[in-house]
């Protein structure tokens, strides 16, 4: 695809920074993870998607529409981070995590370098 420019986007603004939805003009696509690396594609000309962030296949779903798929997935990529921070005990780029309570009461996580 030389010469062709894709859009990138922010979709639902759920997921963390540097996570970018590239969007090309023959209406394929993919999500990239801040390294680069794509999940999640899409061809809405042929309606095949990807739906797995680890060992994905294309599959065909003619009634699923992009809002649908983008929702998903970046549904799917937030549960796959949690799980990953669970299991390291680190937060997103290697920042630890540390709870703390506001003054409701409430715990939330804040990210430490």
């Amino acid at each position: 695809m030389a010469g062709e420019h894709y859009k990138v986007e922010k979709e639902h603004k759920r997921l963390p920074d540097g996570w970018e939805w590239q969007h090309w003009p023959d209406g394929s696509g993919s999500l990239r993870a801040p390294d680069g690396t794509g999940y999640f594609s899409y061809d809405l000309k042929t309606r095949e998607f990807r739906l797995a962030m680890e060992h994905p296949v294309w599959e065909y779903h003619p009634a699923l529409s992009l809002d649908e798929f983008i929702a998903y997935a970046e549904g799917e990529v937030l549960e796959y981070l949690k799980k990953q921070r669970k299991k390291s005990g680190r937060g997103i780029k290697g920042q630890k995590e540390a709870r703390r309570q506001d003054k409701t009461g409430k715990k939330s996580f804040v990210m430490k370098g």
